[in-house]
């Protein structure tokens, strides 16, 4: 199957999905979003996640926030808070992991965002950045 079909088929998959949950009363979608949540949460992730609740002290280029991170893994955390934020959005991070006395301080993109909070995926540094901060 080449790249093209493969394109198509998604798109048609897609489509088909968005016309289904647009025709959904909302009790459905709400049950509907439960399950891919918890689906999302079982286990089908590139990196395995440590459950943690660490203090974590987070900014934005206009805002600096202190809140809890739920979750770590190499690839990334999950910070728990009511708060908006964007898809896409940089945030700076500084969090201590338990019995660990070094200062974790990491960038990273905002990939997932919900009412329970934002799911946060590492930005590569080079060892020039990590040096520059002091």
């Amino acid at each position: 199957m080449t790249n093209t079909e493969n394109n198509i088929d998604e798109v048609d998959i897609t489509s088909q999905l968005l016309n289904l949950i647009f025709d959904m009363p909302v009790g459905l979608k709400k049950r509907l979003l439960r399950i891919l949540e918890n689906w999302e949460n079982a286990g089908y992730r590139r990196h395995k996640r440590k459950p943690w609740v660490i203090p974590i002290a987070y900014a934005t280029d206009d805002q600096t926030f202190k809140g809890v991170l739920k979750d770590i893994s190499k690839g990334g955390v999950f910070i728990e808070t009511k708060k908006s934020f964007t898809v896409g959005q940089t945030i700076t991070m500084k969090f201590q992991l338990p019995k660990g006395h070094k200062l974790i301080q990491a960038t990273g993109e905002i990939v997932r965002s919900n009412s329970r909070g934002i799911g946060v995926k590492f930005k590569r540094q080079s060892k020039k950045q990590i040096r520059g901060r002091a």
